[in-house]
């Protein structure tokens, strides 16, 4: 399963930039940091589908990436995220993230996220709901890089949910 999941990861990863696609996948990339304490988060999504979610969030469209940007976006997006990923380090969500920015192509979007406080791994649990309430057929797919070991997530409508022990 966690060959299949990084081989899909692989494949998806530079395919992103279709103008037009039939699925909807996120890419959500954790990697521990002992030596800074910190879980680093990417997460790259489709900016499409992440402008609709935002737009049926906050009920406004918010021209990710033009010039028309919205001045409120960084804010919005931070809420959207917080409300909809959530990671829960050693059984405990009282680790908040702070957003550090994001970088917007015509097709994708990178946000970058950062944890801190975060010496040691006994556990993670990712709640990933990312765009679900919007695409019906949304996977998300987390790749957690901690303790020398990659591990790999597929998570979905269906199952919001799971956890790493380490």
């Amino acid at each position: 399963m966690k060959k299949t999941i990084y081989i899909l990861l692989v494949l998806l990863s530079g395919n992103l930039a279709f103008a037009t696609h039939e699925f909807y996948v996120s890419i959500c990339d954790i990697q521990h940091n002992a030596e800074a304490a910190t879980l680093e988060i990417t997460l790259k999504v489709f900016t499409d589908d992440f402008e609709k979610a935002l737009q049926e969030e906050f009920g406004e469209k918010l021209q990710l990436g033009t010039s028309q940007e919205s001045p409120k976006t960084d804010e919005k997006v931070a809420a959207y995220l917080q409300k909809h990923l959530q990671i829960l380090v050693n059984q405990k969500l009282d680790y908040s993230y702070h957003f550090l920015g994001k970088e917007v192509e015509i097709n994708e979007m990178w946000c970058y996220l950062e944890i801190r406080g975060v010496s040691n791994i006994e556990s993670i649990e990712v709640k990933n709901f990312l765009l679900t309430h919007v695409f019906p057929k949304q996977s998300n797919i987390v790749n957690i890089r901690a303790n020398a070991r990659l591990e790999s997530l597929m998570l979905n409508k269906d199952k919001t949910s799971d956890r790493v022990e380490y």
